[in-house]
């Protein structure tokens, strides 16, 4: 879209003045094109993810259940906190993948818990500064994102593979699941409180 605009402009300014009607029309032509494109990208995304997650569903106190094992998600997620090394699930796997879709879905929201990098549960491994991926949870020190770590654990990664793509250790790991778990508790605490009309 920046490269639009600035083509826009630079009609513009070739154009002159006795053509700027034309050329803000041309230039509002080209931002609605850009959005139009924009929205669909975003679009198949959803479909993407909503394909790849008709496999959870939220109970009536708005916690979030894996469809056929009936096990909430964040206690598949704190199951990944304790398998130090171990082959993960299917539900692991699928719990990694929603966590993944909720957390990328809650920052583009600006819905996600800042408090959640300060959990005990991160080990002091996550971190969300202003200037690097966009404020999102990344490993500290790293470009590495929580979400992305999830992505590879939903995908059967195992921690020596993730290590060795992420370049990040087996502790920051356990640190973005940890986080994790922290911000979809919050999240479920948050959308309980809003049904209940509390907050």
């Amino acid at each position: 879209m920046i490269e639009a605009v600035a083509i826009a402009g630079l009609v513009l300014a070739i154009l002159g003045l006795t053509q700027a009607r034309q050329a803000t029309t041309l230039l509002r032509q080209v931002q609605v094109v850009c959005k139009v494109q924009a929205q669909k990208i975003r679009t198949l995304e959803l479909r993407q993810s909503e394909s790849r997650l008709n496999r959870v569903w939220i109970t009536p106190e708005e916690r979030t259940k894996i469809r056929g094992s009936g096990e909430y998600l964040t206690d598949v997620l704190t199951g990944l906190l304790n398998r130090q090394g171990a082959a993960t699930t299917p539900q692991m796997e699928i719990a990694a993948k929603y966590a993944a879709a909720r957390i990328r879905q809650l920052h583009d929201s600006r819905s996600l818990d800042a408090e959640c990098v300060n959990d005990k549960r991160t080990g002091g491994r996550i971190e969300q500064v202003a200037d690097r991926c966009w404020n999102k949870p990344v490993v500290r020190d790293t470009r590495a994102s929580v979400a992305d770590i999830l992505d590879e654990i939903g995908e059967g990664a195992t921690v020596q593979e993730i290590r060795e793509t992420l370049n990040i250790t087996a502790e920051d790991i356990t640190g973005a699941v940890g986080y994790a778990v922290a911000a979809l508790e919050a999240d479920e605490s948050g959308q309980a409180r809003n049904t209940d009309g509390r907050r």
